[in-house]
């Protein structure tokens, strides 16, 4: 991919995962995602699709570019063998490429439709979801007969992955809304909800007794439900997170504001982090009206926490290396060329490929090409020091940035070469694949 389309993409990518992240309408998403395609591929004709399915059905989700009446007559349609790219791509769950709609078989029930909106070739990849279901197709319409290249399927790849990720999150918000709108259906509907409501609510008196306990199961509980109420906090937690807890307390009962923290607790469902609110809950026993005390939900963000490491991770480092990639390498240098600046310090960017790696990909595929690269970054990694930085620009491009290697220009250049040579001695050694055995220089 070229250095002008990566920086596209990771533009692109930072603005679609932000707006995951922060829960932005799915609508909206998709459409950014459809767009931001459009505006990198190398065709000004091209025109994206978002389907969701339901059942056996394709709904269109985003298609900000294709003609309102083409999406709504195919709106529904059910999938199957011969049902154009899209209906055929979820059915066979593999992907469709339709160079040319007009001859196409797959199209032949369709096709006066597609030209009649001067859309003549059709790319579709089904869209799954992290647990392998269908979610739906991710569809490149051309006004011209076309056939993509590795890079179009490349970079089709990875909105894929991007549409994958907000239709699953919206697909789990569904089934969280619908799971409360059955609940308040329900006779008893409040002796539902809490069984199956994912907070734990805690009633907690101003000295840290447990006075009463409401929600999820019993593993995010240090004890039973039952066996928790009556004790006091400081009895049952270690001193720094029992002190916590009553720091929390006294706060929300002086300001009389509710409280929003994190923090962490070893519970028999192991080191969990929590999302805690603290309210003021006056008047809550009737027997003792002038005691105080405050509610306390606990909500288990661990999995969000880990979303957003997730997050972080496709945007700063190379999903197949592990590395750092171009955008958080150019946060890197910025710094160091600003220390430099200050300390008066010298420092160096090498720049290293392979030697006529594409033969790797086009005789072994592109799978073994990987391997070597996932290896190369290994020995390499090995070899630069922590406060240096490794990263893979793109392909079987890496850039090494030396942050401090000298006062002067010698003592510089002989540091440079003494990693060059370190450098190039990582490739003495054979890249073994299998049962085969290569030199890579």
């Amino acid at each position: 991919m070229g250095t002008d389309r990566l920086k596209k993409l990771l533009s692109h990518q930072q603005g679609i995962l932000s707006k995951i992240a922060l829960g932005v309408p799915l609508n909206v998403v998709l459409t950014e995602i459809c767009l931001s395609i459009e505006q990198i591929i190398d065709d000004e004709s091209a025109r994206c699709s978002i389907l969701s399915i339901k059942g056996q059905q394709l709904f269109h989700c985003a298609a900000p570019n294709i003609h309102p009446e083409y999406c709504e007559l195919l709106n529904g349609i059910y999938i199957g063998p011969k049902v154009g790219s899209c209906g055929t791509a979820a059915f066979s769950k593999k992907r469709t490429i339709v160079e040319n709609i007009e001859t196409s078989p797959l199209w032949e029930d369709f096709k006066d439709l597609a030209l009649k909106f001067d859309l003549r070739s059709c790319w579709s990849t089904p869209i799954f979801s992290t647990q392998a279901d269908l979610l739906g197709t991710f569809a490149i319409y051309h006004s011209t007969p076309k056939t993509p290249s590795e890079q179009d399927l490349e970079l089709i790849d990875f909105f894929v992955h991007f549409s994958s990720i907000a239709l699953e999150k919206s697909n789990e918000f569904a089934k969280a809304k619908q799971l409360v709108v059955n609940l308040q259906h329900s006779n008893e509907k409040f002796k539902a909800f809490t069984k199956v409501m994912p907070d734990l609510i805690l009633i907690l008196s101003e000295d840290g007794t447990y006075t009463d306990v409401y929600g999820t199961s019993n593993e995010l509980l240090l004890d039973s439900s039952t066996d928790l109420i009556g004790q006091n906090v400081k009895d049952l937690l270690p001193q720094k997170d029992a002190q916590m807890i009553i720091d929390v307390i006294e706060k929300t009962l002086s300001t009389n504001e509710m409280q929003i923290f994190e923090y962490e607790l070893d519970v028999p469902k192991g080191n969990i982090v929590f999302e805690g609110r603290a309210a003021v809950l006056d008047h809550y026993n009737p027997n003792s009206p002038t005691k105080r005390h405050v509610i306390w939900m606990a909500r288990d963000i661990s999995i969000k926490k880990k979303a957003e490491q997730e997050v972080h991770k496709l945007a700063f480092y190379d999903p197949l290396t592990k590395l750092p990639n171009r955008r958080m390498l150019s946060d890197r240098l910025s710094a160091c060329v600003e220390s430099i600046k200050r300390n008066k310090n010298i420092g160096a960017l090498l720049f290293l490929d392979l030697d006529n790696f594409k033969r790797i990909n086009d005789s072994l595929g592109h799978s073994a090409g990987d391997e070597v690269l996932v290896e190369l970054s290994k020995r390499l990694s090995a070899i630069i020091k922590g406060s240096d930085t490794l990263a893979r620009a793109g392909g079987d491009e890496f850039i090494i940035l030396l942050k401090h290697i000298g006062q002067d220009t010698k003592q510089a250049i002989l540091e440079c070469k003494s990693v060059a040579q370190e450098i190039q001695r990582a490739f003495h050694d054979k890249f073994e694949l299998g049962n085969l055995a290569f030199q890579v220089s």
